[in-house]
């Protein structure tokens, strides 16, 4: 799933929380939806968020995590794991399971990222945001590769973008690099000097403000 064409949205939960906490927001990512505006591809519903620094139980620690995560702020996702009472650390497998996945961005551990991304059962409220992560984190390292290799064998460019050595031949090629059949060695393209990061970010302005709403 591409992040700039995807339809981000929130939506406000009505069922699953204490009355007092019906105002917080769930993100969902939809990237089908055919009838949005192309002119507005973030639309968002957010209600008044919960005044005060105590969470309710059922609160979307996963998904606020995520939008730490996703706008490439790590430091804020450890600080918030850590505000995260311990009975819920504990009893939550699928967060613990979002937890895995900042550990082994911050450890720079790319393949057991990778491994953490796609080797969960994620919950259908997870799943789009999971998507969303997963594609951004991939193009992280396909704009890393292309920054610090000239070539690269086959091996380590599937390793780095955690594709199959098909689809990493596929992703590749398609934007303009080349492999030597023999050796298993791809030629890297260089990356243009300007890079597209500017607009994702831009696309992705509301997903901030709606971690800080989670956040207030």
């Amino acid at each position: 799933m591409r992040l700039e064409p995807a339809l981000v949205h929130a939506t406000v939960s009505k069922q699953g929380l204490d009355p007092a906490y019906r105002n917080c927001a769930i993100l969902t990512v939809d990237s089908t939806d055919q009838q949005s505006d192309s002119r507005n591809p973030c639309k968002w519903d957010l209600a008044p968020g919960h005044a005060g620094g105590v969470k309710p139980p059922d609160w979307p620690y996963g998904v606020h995590i995520l939008g730490h995560v996703i706008n490439h702020d790590l430091n804020s996702a450890r600080f918030l794991w850590k505000r995260i009472p311990t009975n819920i650390k504990q009893s939550n497998q699928e967060l613990a399971a979002v937890w895995a996945i900042v550990q082994k961005m911050w450890l720079r551990n790319r393949a057991q990222c990778h491994e953490a991304i796609r080797g969960f059962p994620w919950s259908p409220i997870l799943q789009p945001v999971i998507a969303a992560v997963a594609e951004d984190y991939r193009e992280s390292m396909y704009k890393l590769l292309c920054t610090a290799y000239s070539t690269i064998s086959l091996a380590d460019a599937a390793a780095f973008l955690g594709l199959p050595e098909c689809d990493t031949v596929n992703l590749m090629v398609s934007r303009g690099c080349s492999i030597d059949p023999a050796t298993k060695m791809l030629t890297v393209r260089a990356r243009p000097t300007v890079t597209d990061q500017k607009t994702n970010m831009g696309h992705l302005q509301k997903l901030t403000e709606y971690v800080f709403h989670l956040e207030h």
